[in-house]
């Protein structure tokens, strides 16, 4: 069942540059886009990704306020012991790439720590 297997996120609902949106558009958004994921999976969703990788104090603290458990960034690495929940870095792989070239870029990015 995918459900065991995959876990959906949400990346606000108009893919709005987070930091130049004022706090009330930002809560807006997380809050609906959190519900929305939630409607569709009928689980709880945790994660979050900001969009263009666009952050600061003021948006983590709204995302946690939220209901989110993590949130990930657009920098290149992977999360290591003691790193901030809510700057999860990541490896992108692109829709045209298969599970080998996901293990290459995974294992270039762990042999770089």
């Amino acid at each position: 069942k995918m459900g065991d297997i995959v876990e959906f996120g949400s990346h606000t609902m108009s893919h709005l540059n987070l930091e130049r949106a004022s706090l009330g558009e930002v809560k807006d958004e997380l809050i609906k886009s959190k519900q929305a994921v939630e409607n569709i999976t009928k689980k709880e969703c945790k994660a979050f990704a900001y969009p263009y990788g666009k952050y600061n104090d003021d948006i983590v603290r709204l995302t946690k306020n939220a209901g989110y458990k993590n949130a990930t960034i657009v920098k290149r690495g992977v999360f290591k012991a003691g790193d901030d929940k809510f700057e999860i870095k990541r490896i992108g792989v692109l829709g045209t790439e298969g599970f080998f070239d996901f293990w290459l870029k995974f294992h270039k990015v762990r042999n770089k720590l």
